[in-house]
């Protein structure tokens, strides 16, 4: 590989170091992501959703050692000389392939959860793309050794992922068409589901109710919050306000719903 392309290589990896420090920040320091409690994006599923912390650390910290870890790689196979070039260009495959493989299981659980984070997708696509340019030069000096400490890296994160990734979701509360019909009328009798997306016990809540949370009248409170509301989750309904994760069934019977 030209050392036009190994700089290639390090700014794809540079971009994704600067993505994954800024969401890190915003994940550790300001307690939200840039696309929390959003309809249509909703990076705290994918954030707070088991398998997002191995090892105590949230996956954006892991990702951004790995990209870092890429963008030296990446430089120094093309400063270094000899020996040393060859084992900078060794590694680099190896993260390469590893972190690729490895957003393509991150892809297939978005998928799985049915929750959309833009900023995930960014990180997916930079990873596949120094994937695909470790992959190509592997094809071309036949170092397949190197493809498979990488695959053999994935692995061992999607491993410790499953294993030690934190927050096992609860099991939705009841039959889906009777969960989906109590969300909606919550929703159609003004009541209201006050949450902040870091809060363990909202996002409880919203797993009692499966895949139907998302017709519950929830209002994200991370950035600002009606007056009096202090604790979170705290429901209102009818006027009434009640703070904790209720049961579905002690919704249906507050709001008045009957079916």
């Amino acid at each position: 590989m030209t050392a036009r392309r190994w700089l290639v290589a390090a700014g794809v990896a540079l971009a994704g170091a600067l993505e994954t420090a800024w969401l890190s920040v915003r994940w550790l320091g300001e307690g939200h992501m840039p696309c929390a409690g959003s309809a249509r994006f909703d990076c705290a599923a994918l954030f707070l959703a088991s398998g997002t912390t191995p090892l105590g650390l949230p996956l954006v910290v892991w990702g951004h050692f790995g990209y870092a870890s890429a963008t030296l790689l990446a430089v120094a196979a093309v400063w270094l000389e000899g020996s040393w070039s060859g084992r900078a260009r060794a590694a680099f495959h190896a993260v390469a392939i590893g972190m690729a493989l490895f957003s393509l299981f991150l892809v297939a659980r978005m998928v799985a959860l049915r929750a959309f984070c833009p900023w995930c997708a960014l990180s997916a696509a930079l990873s596949l793309a120094l994937g695909a340019i470790a992959a190509a030069d592997i094809a071309k000096r036949g170092r397949m050794a190197h493809a498979a400490a990488g695959a053999g890296l994935a692995a061992a994160m999607v491993a410790l992922t499953l294993t030690t990734g934190g927050h096992k979701p609860l099991p939705p509360a009841g039959d889906p068409q009777r969960l989906e019909a109590i969300a909606r009328h919550l929703t159609a009798s003004g009541a209201r589901f006050y949450g902040v997306w870091w809060c363990t016990a909202c996002r409880e809540q919203k797993e009692l109710f499966g895949a139907a949370a998302a017709d519950l009248p929830y209002v994200e409170c991370s950035r600002s919050s009606p007056d009096s509301v202090d604790s979170y989750p705290t429901w209102e309904i009818a006027g009434w306000r009640t703070v904790g994760a209720l049961s579905p069934d002690s919704l249906a019977k507050l709001s008045g719903f009957e079916r």
